[in-house]
Parts: C-alpha cells; sequence; structure tokens
C-alpha cells in the first residue's frame, strides 16, 4: 500500500528545504513525497533536486496558477492509495509515521484525521518571538476511533464549535484514493474550493459512511513568516488585505472554478462558511442543510474585531450570499440587525507592540515550561528552531510508536510521564 505525501509549494525554498528533511527522514520504502511547485522564479526546484531520495518526485504546475490549482495538480500527479498533503513549511513526525501505516493497512479507513501539533517559526511578531514547540496530553497517545459521516455532517450542518477538529482531512489528514476518484467523478475536479480544509469536511462525506480519527499526532502544521496563515493574520491585524492576500484573491479570480464569494474576506470564519457552502452546492446537495443562522453569528464575532471598512466589506459579501441561495427573507432581518450592532461597536485597537516586537506580557511570558499536562520548549536557543527541529523534538518527546501496534490509550499515562522526564533532561541541556 502506498502513501503519499503531498507538498504544493511556491517561492518557499528555504522553508521546503527543512519540510523535506523531515518527509525522507520516515523509514518508509512504499512512501512517495511528491512537490507540486507553482512556477517559483526561486530555486525550489534545486532544493528538491538536492535531496538524494528515490521516494521524491518533482512536478511544475509549467505557469502561475491559483492556490487551489497547484493542490489540485499533487492530487491529480499522486499514486498513493492514500494522499496526505502538508505546507511547504510543515513536517510530518517520522518516528510516528509507523503507526499511521499500521492503522491504515488494519484499518482501510475512508480517511484517517489526528490533531496535528502546531508550531511558529521563529519571528518577531510570534509570541516570544516563536520557535516554540508545545505539546498537551490530550491530544497524544489516543486510541483510533470511528465517527459516521452522518454525525458530522449534522455538525457542520449546526456549527457546532468545539477545541477539537474532528473533519475528515486531506491537509493533515489523509483521503483514501477511492474518496477521491469519487469526488472528482462527481464534480469533475478533485477540489472545487480553495478553502481545502473547510471544503473537504464537507465534501468528503458524501463519498463515506464513516471515517476514522486518532488523537495521537503525525504531523506539524507551522506558520512562517511566508504561509499563507501568517499572511491572512497579518491582514485581519490590519484590517485590510495586504499585498500577499491580494495575489492569492487575483489569482482565485483567475481560476475557472467558481466559488460562492470573493476574497479577501476581512474575517476568517468567511473561508470556513465559503468552503462549506461550496460542498453543499457541489457534493453534498441532498445531505447538508446549514443553519446559516449560526454561521452568520460567528461571523458576526469575529467582524466586532475588524476595521469598519472590513466590516462593510464583509456585510456586502454576506448580503450577496444570501441573495444567491435564496435565503434574503429569512437572513436580510438578522443581517440588518449585525449592521446596526457593529456600526455601534467602537473601532478595535491595534496592538501595542515594545520596542523589541513584542508585547509586555510576550517578553515576560515563560518560554519552555513543564506543566502535568502539556510541555512548551523554546527550541531558539537550543539551535533547532527550523520545522525539522521542532519535528526533531517531537519524536523525542512522544516517542516512538512501534510498527504494528493498534493502540496506545492503555498506557498513556506511563507514556506521558516518559515525556515529561525527557522534556525536563532537554531543559536540563541534553541535545535530542
Amino acid at each position: 500500500m502506498r502513501i503519499t505525501i503531498a507538498i504544493p509549494t511556491r517561492e518557499r525554498a528555504e522553508f521546503l528545504a527543512a519540510s523535506l528533511k523531515t518527509c525522507v527522514a520516515v523509514s518508509d520504502p512504499d512512501l512517495e513525497i511528491l512537490v507540486s511547485d507553482n512556477a517559483s522564479a526561486d530555486n525550489t526546484r534545486a532544493v528538491v533536486e538536492s535531496v538524494v531520495d528515490a521516494r521524491v518526485r518533482y512536478v511544475n504546475t509549467g505557469r502561475r496558477v491559483s492556490q487551489r490549482q497547484n493542490f489540485e495538480n499533487a492530487i491529480a500527479q499522486s499514486t498513493g492509495d492514500y494522499v496526505m498533503i502538508i505546507g511547504d513549511d510543515d513536517a510530518v513526525l517520522p518516528g510516528q509515521f509507523a503507526r499511521l501505516r499500521t492503522l491504515l493497512e488494519t484499518r482501510k479507513p475512508a480517511a484517517l484525521s489526528w490533531p496535528a501539533l502546531f508550531y511558529h517559526w521563529p519571528g518577531p511578531e510570534k509570541r516570544g518571538g516563536g520557535g516554540r514547540l508545545r505539546i498537551a496530553r490530550r491530544y497524544l497517545y489516543g486510541d483510533v476511533f470511528s465517527r459516521t459521516a452522518e454525525t458530522h455532517l449534522a455538525a457542520i450542518a449546526r456549527l457546532e464549535r468545539a477545541r477539537e477538529d474532528l473533519s475528515p482531512k486531506l491537509y493533515h489528514g489523509v483521503l483514501s484514493r477511492r474518496v477521491l476518484e469519487d469526488l472528482k467523478a462527481k464534480t469533475g475536479q478533485y477540489l472545487m474550493s480553495g478553502q481545502i480544509d473547510a471544503y473537504i469536511a464537507a465534501a468528503a462525506l458524501d463519498s463515506m459512511e464513516a471515517y476514522d480519527y486518532v488523537r495521537h499526532p503525525f504531523t506539524i502544521l507551522a506558520m512562517g513568516p511566508k504561509s499563507g496563515g501568517s499572511s491572512v493574520a497579518a491582514q485581519f491585524r490590519a484590517g485590510d488585505a495586504n499585498d500577499t492576500a491580494r495575489l492569492v484573491a487575483d489569482e482565485a479570480e483567475a481560476d475557472p472554478v467558481i466559488e460562492p464569494m470573493r476574497m479577501p474576506f476581512p474575517a476568517l470564519g468567511f473561508y470556513l462558511l465559503n468552503g462549506i457552502e461550496q460542498a453543499r452546492r457541489m457534493a453534498a446537495k441532498e445531505q447538508l442543510h446549514l443553519d446559516y443562522g449560526a454561521y452568520l453569528g460567528m461571523i458576526g464575532e469575529q467582524l466586532e474585531k475588524v476595521s469598519h471598512p472590513a466590516r462593510a466589506r464583509g456585510l456586502e459579501l454576506l448580503e450577496g450570499l444570501f441573495r444567491d441561495i435564496g435565503q434574503e427573507e429569512a437572513m436580510v432581518p438578522r443581517l440588518k440587525a449585525l449592521t446596526q450592532h457593529l456600526a455601534n461597536c467602537p473601532e478595535p485597537r491595534p496592538d501595542r507592540a515594545s520596542a523589541s516586537g513584542l508585547t509586555w506580557k510576550q517578553r515576560f511570558e515563560a518560554l519552555s515550561m513543564i506543566e502535568p499536562h502539556r510541555i512548551a520548549i523554546d527550541l531558539k536557543p537550543r539551535g533547532l528552531a527550523t520545522v525539522d527541529g521542532a519535528a526533531r523534538v517531537a519524536d523525542d518527546l512522544i516517542g516512538t510508536a512501534p510498527a504494528g501496534e493498534g493502540g496506545m490509550a492503555i498506557d498513556a499515562g506511563m507514556r506521558w510521564r516518559g515525556a515529561l522526564w525527557r522534556a525536563a533532561t532537554i531543559l536540563a541541556g541534553r541535545n535530542p
């Protein structure tokens, strides 16, 4: 059984090199590591070709295309029975990969998802300057469980908000080839939205009765200075789209796949609603009946935190969406109430940073800490602050999952105590 790790990229060669290090560190001969380059003008190709590993493949879109089209190209070029996508500044955890393969081979799920670790590349705008690896006990050493598509569709429809995202995923999750090909047969494309997380969370459910979730990480979702997440966060702080956001929006506008709302969006909730609404239209027409009032409530809370011009842009987008889907009669009164509420909300104050680029709270926060239920280690003074360093430390703390092991929860307490002890030795000076 072949597993593909696909990495769509564009002009982030310095981060891609670290991401590839974690992929080739996986000891698995039936692994495909596929880099889909969106016509980069930097040395991306040279970085990939410098990796001496027959499992690595490089493909190029040939011309600059939208983010969605590059993701689409990555899937189309992949050959795996299961496909996973990670970002070009993200990582896989080599020491955990054997367990991922075991779960896929023994359970043969339509999809398998997990809670990825989260990591900030170093940068002055990040808390504590970035470079901190954080691991929470509640997301480690869990057993796998099955969740029905019907249950999750209902959760999406009602917008059930929780700390843990149990969605099926292609980005930091795996989808079976069968599900991917079924999606393409229905819509003509594997992905019909640039909001890949939201789209797959809803669209893929129409192609499966159930999927698996395991409370244990196999990847690191990282945010670097050039990542899309950083661009979006900066856009929201500034109250207006930055150059990167506008470029992404322009490329999405040129994409032949038309989405319900046009980017750039003034709040994160628009990305979620746009992807899910596209999934409803394209792949789940009979099964997904959204509670648009719940989504309006979520977005309204977020619009309170952006500038007045951004609020006006958001209200315009919502009005256009409700008109397009025939929900004007039901939603316009709510939209008018939200408009009046936002008009009375004060303009948000910009973050005040110290001369060092860090807030008072950030400068005096303990960057490394060991607590009963979480670990945080500042990797910067240890020379391990790239994402491959973070993966190395994470594997060291978590411990290698033995090949063939189906469950870990039975001795999770013992494993976590081992992680705490290893964290203490790292802080005492041991090099992972």
